[in-house]
């Protein structure tokens, strides 16, 4: 999964990542646990759909983020392409607010001529 962009991110409260790495004093390898996200104060974040990709059937737990100005945004899918013969999907994320309309500002773009299939998606914003 690719995911939200940039933007999309910030519009959400999106902070940094977290990653928590355990050392050994015995001489074992180090351990790196799984990058967490982690948002804003006041940001509440519920799973509120399963997504399963067009190609290899992997399942995504899509987010409801309600803001602390009261506003809600769903992550929905913008696009699921195959990324590769065998490799599965490569899903695209955007926002849409409580009344269904999608959130423009939060849109992959797409550039053509460019990357697999003839496309690649673009995020310019930066942070």
């Amino acid at each position: 999964m690719l995911g939200l962009t940039k933007g999309a991110m910030r519009m959400v409260g999106f902070s940094h990542f977290r990653t928590v790495t355990k050392e050994f004093l015995d001489g074992r390898d180090s351990e790196t646990g799984p990058r967490t996200e982690v948002f804003d104060r006041g940001v509440k974040i519920k799973r509120y759909w399963t997504y399963t990709a067009k190609h290899g059937g992997k399942r995504y737990r899509l987010r409801k983020f309600t803001l602390p100005d009261g506003r809600v945004l769903f992550e929905i899918v913008q696009l699921d392409v195959q990324w590769r013969d065998d490799e599965g999907s490569t899903v695209y994320l955007a926002l849409q607010d409580e009344g269904g309309a999608l959130v423009e500002e939060t849109q992959w773009t797409r550039v053509d001529g460019r990357g697999f299939y003839g496309f690649i998606m673009e995020d310019d914003t930066s942070f």
